[in-house]
Formats: structure tokens, sequence, C-alpha cells
């Protein structure tokens, strides 16, 4: 059975994930999804799993709130840190994809990049993220594809710069590990747990599976 991270586990990587999240390879994975959800103009946003709130800081402008939770107090205060050094209104809470801190019907998007992956039971994630989005809401995902192993993230790493190697090669051991999702398993999770449609597709380097859900 996969156990289930903590927090602190996560306060020690915070420069390696703030650092991953600045990387061009990583962010461009996360541009695809976002330009996949669509529009962001007067939406209510939910990033799970926030990090350090990179996304969050580059989406916020264009939402009407903003609102990033992550299980690692670290994180949390780094991106509270980094929002007030840009002006930027986010809101930064501390807490577990498990047990949203937040009521029904609350927002219209909730994302979440390379977490669902590393969920012991993501139908669990799963189903808070539906209690939490309004009528109409979406859920997106970005999750490591069934292509991505150790040997593929190191033969794609060749082509990075040298510090961003590391974490691609670091991001294709984790996934061995954990889940690494088709697009047929995801969908039957989504649906499974309260969502009516999913669509999937691959990232553009392959290595990423790229998620959306209605409900």
């Amino acid at each position: 059975m996969m156990k289930k991270f903590k927090g602190e586990e996560f306060d020690e990587k915070i420069e390696f994930f703030d650092a991953m999240a600045q990387s061009d390879w990583f962010k461009g994975m996360q541009e695809e999804l976002c330009g996949w959800i669509g529009h962001f103009d007067g939406e209510d946003l939910l990033d799970i799993g926030c990090g350090t709130g990179r996304l969050l800081l580059r989406k916020a402008s264009r939402c009407r709130s903003a609102s990033g939770i992550d299980l690692s107090i670290g994180m949390v205060e780094t991106a509270r840190s980094l929002a007030e050094e840009e002006g930027i209104k986010v809101e930064f809470l501390h807490g577990d994809a498990e047990r949203l801190p937040f009521q029904k019907k609350s927002f219209d998007i909730a994302l979440s990049t390379c977490v669902l992956f590393l969920m012991p039971e993501p139908k669990q994630m799963i189903k808070e993220m539906n209690r939490i989005l309004k009528p109409g809401g979406k859920a997106a995902l970005l999750n490591p594809s069934p292509a991505l192993t150790l040997e593929k993230a190191a033969e794609a790493a060749r082509f990075l710069p040298e510090k961003e190697r590391p974490m691609m090669e670091q991001w294709g051991r984790v996934a061995e590990k954990r889940h690494r999702f088709s697009e047929e398993i995801i969908s039957k999770i989504l649906k499974d747990n309260g969502f009516t449609y999913v669509s999937s597709k691959r990232t553009e380097n392959e290595l990423g599976l790229i998620t959306i859900a209605g409900k």
C-alpha cells in the first residue's frame, strides 16, 4: 500500500520544488493545462497542492478570487511571502487535499498539478474537488502519463539546462513508485466520483497527462 506523504517531507524541499515550478519544462506543461481550461476571467480559482504558489501568482489577476492550499506549512509560508513581495492578492492556506476546508460549491475551477498521482487513494481527493466545485465547474489536472519512467525522464533531461535535469529525473523516479494514469483509468476515477464528462490528452513532451472534468 502506498504511504501518505506528510507536509514535513515537503518542508525540507521547498527550494527544489520552487526551482522546478519556475523551470521552462514544468511551466510549459502547466500552461498547456491552463490553455485547455479556457478562461479564468471572473472565476473563483483553487489550486490544490499549490506549492510555492507560482502558478496562481501568474493567473490571479484574471480571476475574481484565487486561492491555494498545500499540505506543507513551509510551502504556504513561502507562497504568502512571494504574493506579498509581488503585491498580488491570493489566499494561501495550509490543509489536506482529502479534507478541503471550503464549503460546497465555492469554486468555478479546481486545478491541481502533479498532486493526484501522489495520493494513496486518488478517489478521496476527486470527491473533494467535486464537492467544492459549483454546478458547471471544472476540475483540471496534470499528472504523469503512462509514458513517464525514470529512463524516459533521464532521456528528456539531456535536452534541458543542467540545473533542471535533476528535477525532471526526480519526477520520473517518483512517478514509477506512485500512479501513472492512463486516459481510461483517470476517466473512470473521475466519473465514478461525480463528474459527468472527462477529456484527457498527453502533453507535448508525452510525459504528462492533462485532464479536464466537468460536473
